[in-house]
């Protein structure tokens, strides 16, 4: 089946790159410190870093899917990317949505009315209107699926020229003074991140970097604390961008940063619905609500990955893909 020649093409890719799964795993546990911290702390909240982590996300996402896809081409390839990328993320967010409003009655009218509801499901809204708390990144990625899977697989068309038509908007936008706006999802800086893990795909093999532990350290130290520092988005975006390519290429792994990494889409989606029920029902003491939230968070996601993204998934991968042959 193609489907299976796909995902074995993805899992060789990363056991190929397996630091791509650490990075996973540095942007989840970053992002949900952040989170988790907001929470309990509020504006004391000492890992506001986290802010900026998830675009660790998009540069893998950009990263992974142009390096194993850039060679197919036609309809067939088109709907079959499609259907995989639309089971994995839609499944999840209705079982969330499902839990986190119908059941527990979270939210606002907002988040009941079905027009929104519809709308959320399927991540065509307003970035900056999500239902699912953190959902927004997903607004992003699925627009970065579809673009990638008109361009690059259904026309064929080269690299460059789809990088040149999602920077366009970015690049025209900034040279008009229309500064960045989250509810305009085509002029959005986080696109370029996107792009940026596409480009380094594509040139990977050039980059010749041989870092010393000590130098890893450093760009891990300028990637964390810069956040804190300015708030410029394209020194934020090189620094980030500047880790991920060291990082890849001192060819190292983690274990455990590893294991965190193969289940940091089910966590992330997980940890909202953890957090907003444990801040109801933990003591309000600060370092054990952290603490019992961060874990719950982990805890619940990583059995969300092995017993739902695993096994339900791809179990209805195997029953609805066709074969293409």
């Amino acid at each position: 089946m193609v489907q299976t020649t796909n995902r074995n093409q993805e899992d060789k890719i990363v056991k190929k790159i397996e630091a791509l799964q650490d990075l996973r795993g540095i942007a989840i546990i970053m992002v949900i410190f952040f989170h988790v911290g907001s929470t309990v702390f509020g504006n004391n909240n000492i890992f506001m870093h986290g802010k900026n982590d998830v675009l660790l996300f998009f540069i893998v996402s950009g990263f992974i899917i142009s390096s194993i896809h850039k060679n197919d081409v036609g309809i067939e390839k088109f709907v079959l990317f499609l259907k995989k990328r639309a089971i994995r993320i839609y499944l999840p967010i209705f079982f969330i949505f499902v839990i986190l409003f119908a059941i527990t009655g979270k939210g606002t009218e907002y988040h009941h009315d079905i027009f929104n509801i519809i709308r959320n499901f399927f991540l065509i809204q307003n970035p900056v209107e999500s239902i699912h708390p953190y959902s927004w990144t997903l607004v992003y990625e699925m627009f970065y699926y579809v673009t990638f899977a008109f361009f690059s697989i259904l026309f064929g068309w080269s690299i460059y020229i789809y990088v040149f038509i999602i920077i366009t908007p970015i690049v025209i936008s900034r040279l008009f003074g229309i500064y960045y706006d989250d509810s305009i999802i085509f002029t959005s800086f986080y696109n370029l991140y996107f792009l940026a893990g596409v480009l380094i795909s594509y040139y990977y093999n050039s980059f010749k970097i041989n870092s010393s532990n000590s130098t890893l350290v450093l760009v891990f130290f300028i990637f964390l604390l810069l956040p804190f520092i300015i708030e410029n988005e394209m020194i934020i975006f090189l620094s980030t961008i500047l880790f991920f390519i060291v990082y890849l290429k001192r060819d190292i792994s983690n274990r455990f940063l590893n294991i965190i990494g193969n289940a940091s889409f089910s966590i992330y989606l997980v940890h909202a619905l953890v957090i907003s029920i444990g801040k109801y029902i933990i003591p309000d003491l600060n370092f054990i609500k952290f603490l019992s939230l961060v874990l719950f968070s982990f805890l619940f996601g990583y059995i969300y990955h092995i017993y739902f993204e695993n096994k339900i998934v791809k179990e209805i991968n195997k029953k609805f893909l066709k074969r293409i042959k």
